[in-house]
């Protein structure tokens, strides 16, 4: 059994997850993503699937989780 590998992308950069799941992915948001682009939304893939949108009110405990 292979894991998919959950990936953050965002304008024009890409970003894999450390780990399998949807809170490493909001991980690699917060520290890679909203730094440089505070209010940026970013799509949340697994594998090449579109699972999700996540903006940076998650980060402030806001549930601003959008299925794709």
């Amino acid at each position: 059994m292979t894991k998919e590998t959950y990936t953050v992308k965002a304008r024009n950069c890409e970003y894999r997850a450390a780990k399998p799941t949807l809170e490493s992915a909001l991980a690699v948001a917060r520290e890679k993503v909203w730094p440089i682009a505070p209010d940026e939304r970013v799509q949340v893939y697994r594998g090449k699937e579109l699972v999700g949108e996540i903006t940076s009110d998650v980060g402030e405990g806001g549930a601003s989780k959008r299925a794709a």
